[in-house]
């Protein structure tokens, strides 16, 4: 094992379990990393995290995903042990508080929509992801901002049935691609991302038969990093992103920008804000840090990321 950190308190817990456990490892900061070999990473079952701030967790993400000998090595971390929640659930003066929010003036009612698809869905979109993304899509509508929708990490349709329901509710005739193996997650090569691959599984006979109804849908079958290109969706006008790996974040990001967005076109990352998907926060930043012409924001209610291309 390699042990990456700062010799905190958190370190020499992990320290200690190791020990317990009779766990060889050696400890380094993560500036030792950068000039090593494959012959100092031989034989090396896992790097892991030491530090338990997020500006050093996603830097050493980063860093490890790029890296040309550690970008394959499993990477394990310990998420929501940052000082910061603490200082939230003090200081929080809303924690209780039911906000009136401008979606109760919608109709049909996006909380009529959202229980009309359990009905046909387990739930997979949870309900403040979904009053946040109707939302972004009732001002891509009005808006009339060029191009369609396209899903990227579809699952069982739960979400692709709510942002076809809510287009139809719109009035909208955008056409919805939904991307997705529909089998399960590929192989992930990154350590980042070891702990996806073959997992979800999926019934795309059972996503497909659920989907029929709506004529604007269209399903992309196969990993999107290669259905992408020979698809003709056009300049989007929404890319709803829930593909949980940096792989896939990082592609989609590079790929849809600046070319696949229209202007004031979004992507909404529904992954972000998940404690657990720290490869996902390191894609986002490692995409748009430092890029001009974006509007960045990210929903404290839901943990969405939403990126409008102002230009």
């Amino acid at each position: 094992m390699l042990s990456v950190g700062d010799g905190g308190e958190f370190q020499q817990a992990l320290h200690g379990a190791l020990r317990s456990h009779h766990v060889p490892f050696r400890a380094h900061a993560m500036a030792d990393l950068a000039a090593w070999t494959d012959a100092e990473v031989k034989g090396m079952a896992a790097v892991m995290c030491g530090y338990t701030d997020p500006p050093r967790m996603t830097a050493l993400a980063r860093l490890l995903a790029n890296h040309p000998v550690f970008a394959d090595a499993r990477f394990e971390y310990a998420s929501g042990l940052d000082a910061e929640h603490v200082v939230f659930r003090s200081l929080d003066e809303y924690g209780d508080t039911w906000f009136v929010s401008p979606v109760l003036l919608e109709s049909p009612s996006p909380y009529d929509l959202y229980e009309e698809s359990l009905t046909k869905f387990e739930q997979k979109c949870g309900l403040r992801d979904y009053l946040d993304l109707y939302q972004w899509l009732k001002t891509v509508v009005e808006n009339d901002i060029p191009g369609d929708v396209a899903e990227f990490g579809s699952y069982k349709g739960h979400s692709g049935y709510l942002i076809a329901r809510t287009l139809g509710a719109l009035g909208s005739a955008k056409r919805l691609y939904m991307f997705d193996t529909f089998e399960s997650f590929p192989v992930e090569p990154l350590g980042v991302d070891h702990f996806w691959s073959e997992t979800h599984e999926v019934d795309f006979e059972d996503v497909r038969t659920k989907l029929a109804p709506f004529s604007n849908v269209q399903l992309v079958k196969g990993d999107f990093t290669e259905t992408l290109a020979s698809t003709a969706t056009g300049p989007l006008a929404l890319a709803y992103i829930d593909c949980d790996s940096y792989r896939a974040t990082r592609f989609l990001f590079d790929a849809l920008l600046p070319d696949g967005i229209s202007a004031g076109g979004l992507l909404i990352c529904e992954d972000y804000g998940h404690p657990a998907l720290l490869g996902n926060r390191a894609a986002v930043h490692e995409s748009l840090d430092g890029r001009p012409g974006l509007l960045r924001f990210f929903s404290q209610f839901s943990g969405l990321y939403i990126t409008v291309k102002l230009t």
